[in-house]
């Protein structure tokens, strides 16, 4: 009989990049180089000149368009082009097409034509993962909200919008779209932006640097302005943090660079607003008989006048005799007369003395009320600041504890005090004032928010997981509910990183390794929220799935991880385990129709002139091993598996340490996370010399139970298995290879890892 023959794998993916800017193409180079992944560059003519029809589209990994919407002429006709390739996987990188205008301009034609692109490309691309940046800061060029507030520049004037700023870099963003390039694509809109910083606060600090440098002092003036940006409803908007202040000494540092750039600024009329015009008289017709009543007028006038001049000759003469009166009453007054009137000076005298001293009293006693104030607020400033330190010693030994985001945190009675105060005093002096008190009570907040979404989390997952064994509601499709949960968990995971980066400014200890983990985790997280659609096609969303589970026996060692004994089938429908069987590896080997010849390392180190199924492990790439597994299943039992999984004994041993301990009543045994090795070396031994069962069976038995356990396991332990699964994927004590939906039989090519 003739012998079985494997097929090669295909050639080595490359990436299409529509974009020629030295920039870009290093920035996207280095995303793909660790991943051996060639990048191929092509400006957008010569993208145009390109025939689509004679591009190896087998060969292209992802397509990669870098749209400018500045140069629509050309982008426009690449997008027809793009339409014609809906089959290749599609990234659409670019900056958000928006500007800052004063409120008395209007939208630019440019602009809105911008916008009117922006929706287009959306809609013409359902299928492409979408990353736009928003702020972007370009250190040679003044961009965004910069080119508003820079517009008086000459003049040592800075416009402040007064609104919020997501400064955001090209380092920022493709750090974030980074794990979204090597993974299983789907339609994804992502908008990356920095941090949110009021405009105010920026351009102080840019004032500084601009004083630092060039010894000039530049004036605020607050105007209002408008943010005219696209509609950007169903993306999801990612902050990254940006090192503000040392974007914006170099962008100072280059003023050479962009100084000539700057628009010219507006009209002072525009920001001033004009005094109204004065109204002016109108002038008043002169009919006949108003002339009469003027004369009549003039004449009374006159005698107006003589009758005045009588007047003030009476009046003269009477003040005469007044005076003349009063110098008699003077020289008729007496000693008695005198003396009351020094009496009534003197009463006079006293009363502006006792006003006088009844004022510098009540300015004495505000003078100590203002001193005991004074002295209340720096005895309240003390205990804030004392509690502060406190409270970060309670923060710093829970960072120092341990590295797992899972790490239950419990507020301490300081930080519960600092939280009391920091409530209180922020409605009085603003968050500002506060500083580092400040920070720790909302790295507190922050954290204690993060527990409770990751324990929503965790709580999802475990329902999920036992209802895809057959304890609780199964759904055919991945939980939306789950699927949001991941979305809202890793939004808490950006707000913790920023929290924990404002606390290494106050040098709290473990914080940057803690960064470190939350990165690590946050990554994590956002590769599980592009999943959905794979496990519901892993767990048969989309109808039956038959998988096929090898339990390796690391101890005897093989390339992907140990010595093939049993493999068990699991075939899932609908999202529930529907059926399981474990068979000896030996009984399948059995079954095959015909001969294989080995490979050359197999007859030199194990003497086997023949190839089975127990040893097509030998590939340490388990991409490889796993389709030679599959292989020989489907010449051994006519049935063709979607996927090939792989698990050892040290897998085994942490799962039962979760689990619990597990009995075979066959073995008259109790299998534990300590003893699980020393037994499965025992009955290796055993079956040597030729005594009791024999290996195989012993293998057949574990892997049983191991099954018939995890289907009747309790809800508390849901969590801890699966971590267990966690650990091992992350290990490599657990492996994975599946089939792509629409796979080439013959190639090879279909099998991917999750």
């Amino acid at each position: 009989m003739s012998a079985l023959k494997t097929l090669p794998i295909a050639d080595e993916p490359r990436v299409l990049l529509i974009g020629a800017e030295p920039w870009l193409i290093s920035q996207v180079s280095l995303l793909f180089a660790p991943h051996q992944i060639t990048v191929v560059a092509l400006s957008a003519k010569d993208f145009l000149e390109v025939d689509v029809q004679k591009i190896e589209l087998e060969s292209v990994y992802k397509l990669i368009w870098w749209v400018e919407f500045v140069d629509q002429d050309h982008q426009q006709r690449v997008l027809g082009k793009l339409r014609q390739l809906t089959q290749v996987p599609t990234m659409v990188l670019g900056s958000l097409p928006e500007q800052f205008l004063l409120e008395h301009e209007a939208l630019l034609p440019e602009l809105k034509t911008a916008h009117q692109f922006f929706e287009a490309v959306l809609a013409a691309l359902p299928e492409a993962q979408f990353f736009f940046g928003r702020d972007w800061f370009e250190v040679g060029e003044p961009t965004g909200l910069l080119k508003l507030s820079l517009r008086s520049l000459n003049d040592g004037l800075l416009f402040d919008p007064e609104m919020d700023w997501f400064l955001s870099s090209r380092e920022s963003f493709f750090e974030v779209i980074s794990p979204y390039c090597i993974r299983p694509h789907s339609p994804t809109r992502v908008i990356v932006k920095g941090r949110k910083t009021m405009s105010t606060v920026i351009l102080r600090r840019l004032a500084g640097f601009y004083t630092r440098y060039y010894q000039t002092n530049l004036t605020i003036v607050p105007v209002g302005a408008v943010r005219h940006s696209p509609s950007t409803l169903g993306f999801v908007e990612v902050a990254y943090p940006v090192a503000i202040d040392a974007l914006l000494d170099e962008f100072v540092r280059r003023k050479h660079q962009w100084q000539s750039l700057l628009t010219p600024p507006p009209p002072v009329s525009e920001l001033i607003k004009k005094p109204a015009p004065p109204i002016k008289a109108e002038p008043v017709l002169q009919l006949p008989a108003m002339r009469l009543k003027a004369q009549a007028a003039k004449k009374q006038e006159k005698v107006k006048k003589v009758l005045v001049n009588r007047e003030k000759e009476r009046s003269e003469v009477k003040q005469a005799e007044q005076i003349e009166g009063e110098l008699a009453r003077i020289f008729r007054d007496n000693r008695t007369e005198k003396s009351e009137k020094r009496i009534d000076d003197k009463v006079k005298i006293v009363k502006k003395i006792a006003k006088k001293s009844r004022k510098n009293k009540a300015l004495f006693y505000a003078g100590l009320a203002t001193m005991a104030l004074g002295g209340i607020v720096l005895f309240l400033w003390g205990i804030f600041a004392v509690t502060t330190v406190f409270a970060r010693k309670e923060i710093s030994a829970f960072l120092a504890d341990g590295l797992t985001v899972e790490q239950v945190y419990h507020s301490g009675p300081w930080s519960q005090l600092l939280q009391f105060q920091v409530g209180y005093y922020q409605r009085l002096v603003g968050p500002e004032i506060l500083s580092e008190g400040g920070e720790l009570a909302e790295f507190e907040q922050t954290l204690l928010g993060l527990q409770q979404e990751m324990k929503r989390l965790d709580f999802l997952s475990e329902q999920y997981f036992l209802g895809i064994l057959g304890q609780g509601e199964t759904s055919a499709e991945f939980p939306p509910e789950l699927a949001a949960q991941l979305v809202i968990t890793q939004r808490r995971l950006s707000e913790m990183i920023l929290a924990v980066e404002s606390l290494g400014q106050f040098q709290v200890k473990e914080s940057e390794r803690w960064l470190t983990a939350l990165k690590d985790e946050q990554q994590q997280l956002a590769i599980l929220t592009q999943f959905p659609e794979v496990f519901t096609g892993v767990f048969g969303g989309g109808g039956k799935k038959i998988y096929a589970v090898l339990l390796e026996n690391n101890l005897e060692l093989r390339p992907s991880g140990g010595f093939i004994q049993a493999v068990a089938f699991l075939t899932f429908d609908r999202g529930l385990l529907t059926d399981s069987q474990v068979v000896n590896v030996y009984d399948l080997d059995n079954r095959l129709p015909g001969a294989v010849q080995a490979p050359a390392e197999i007859q030199r180190y194990l003497g086997e002139s023949n190839w089975y199924l127990r040893d097509s492990n030998w590939n340490p790439d388990f991409k490889l091993a796993a389709q030679q597994a599959a292989w020989f299943i489907q010449q051994a039992t006519g049935v063709r598996v979607d996927g090939v999984w792989a698990l050892n004994y040290q897998a085994l041993q942490v799962m039962l340490a979760a689990l619990g301990p597990m009995e075979l009543p066959v073995y008259d045994e109790v299998l534990t996370s300590d003893n699980v090795l020393e037994r499965v070396e025992f009955h290796s031994d055993d079956e040597l010399v030729g005594a009791g069962q024999p290996k195989k069976e012993y293998a057949v038995a574990v892997f049983s139970q191991l099954l018939r356990q995890l289907q009747v396991i309790p809800f508390e332990k849901a969590g801890q298995v699966l971590t267990a699964l966690a650990e091992g994927l992350e290990n490599k004590q657990i492996l994975c290879r599946h089939r792509s939906p629409g796979s080439d039989e013959k190639t090879g090519v279909e099998w991917r890892g999750y």
